[in-house]
């Protein structure tokens, strides 16, 4: 079954042993192009307490980075962030996603959202019919 292209790009990465902590920044925005903060996910392997700090890092310097947000989990396995609005990211900008350690024996694992200043809604009926599978010329 052919699945739908999605406009987003998704960073991913894990820990690679239990309980220790994980750091993510997305993919740089390419010079000449923009592109928005979606949403972050982080997920452990067994329920944790933590404190995941998601932090905008400014290609302006230091002086221009933001934290967008902190999700704390109180014995959860998983948090999620998604701004109110889908936030800009300019040329040479990252999210960077920092994840503490969890309980005993458990893995992290963090995905950063974000979707490039090109990318459109799909719609399945256009889609299919750029394909080649024009119902209408049947």
């Amino acid at each position: 079954m052919e699945m739908y292209p999605t406009p987003y790009q998704v960073d991913r990465a894990t820990s690679t042993a239990a309980a220790t902590a994980v750091t993510l920044s997305s993919a740089l925005v390419s010079p000449g192009s923009k592109s928005k903060l979606v949403a972050v996910l982080v997920a452990y392997s067994a329920a944790s307490t933590a404190s995941i700090t998601i932090t905008l890092d400014s290609a302006a310097g230091a002086d221009y980075d933001v934290r967008l947000a902190t999700i704390d989990l109180v014995t959860q396995q998983w948090g999620v962030y998604t701004p109110d609005q889908k936030i800009p990211l300019g040329p040479g900008d990252r999210i960077t996603v920092t994840a503490p350690a969890g309980a005993a024996g458990a893995f992290g694992r963090i995905m950063i959202y974000t979707e490039p200043e090109f990318a459109v809604s799909v719609n399945p009926l256009t889609y299919a019919g750029s394909r080649g599978y024009n119902h209408g010329d049947d």
